[in-house]
């Protein structure tokens, strides 16, 4: 038997195995924390898409064509409503299903320029249509993975939501 053989320490044995799993456990943490992080960010910018359609499809109703301002916000909120789904079809029946839309209408005045060189003010519509995805925790697209001594990946807000101002 050499010198060497007999001065090798038999308990690095399993030194290996644990720093592996020291390691391990750093490194899934940190590549699971990119991949949820973006699925999250992928869909709230997934949720503005949507909010901006639907306040597009607002402004293709023609206001003219309704008799009553409610019966006009009616149908343009129903359009948005639709319009904003439809964008979102990507995503699972189970989370499409908890999405909602919402629009809200404020009247602003407007200063435009006639064709005579006067200022003239005239009412207009400001909308803002909002998709929420509520309680993103409650059924999110990946499992959120709490670690000891990090807390939960990831972390997010309790709704998710997407603005947009037409």
């Amino acid at each position: 038997m050499s010198a060497l053989q007999r001065h090798r320490p038999s308990r690095q044995r399993g030194a290996a195995a644990i720093e592996f799993a020291f390691v391990f456990t750093i490194f899934f943490g940190v590549l699971y924390g990119i991949f949820s992080y973006a699925f999250v960010m992928m869909l709230q910018q997934g949720l503005t898409q949507a909010a901006a359609e639907g306040a597009r499809a607002i402004r293709k109703v023609d206001r003219l064509s309704f008799t009553t301002t409610d019966t006009y916000q009616t149908a343009g909120s129903t359009l948005a409503d639709l319009s904003a789904k439809a964008s979102l079809s990507w995503l699972p029946n189970n989370i499409a299903t908890r999405i909602t839309v919402a629009s809200t209408w404020q009247t602003v005045n407007e200063s435009v320029m006639s064709g005579t060189g006067k200022n003239i003010t005239i009412p207009s519509s400001r909308i803002t249509v909002t998709v929420t995805y509520p309680d993103y925790a409650k059924s999110p697209l990946l499992p959120i993975l709490t670690l000891p001594g990090v807390g939960a990946i990831p972390q997010t807000p309790k709704d998710l939501v997407g603005k947009a101002t037409s």
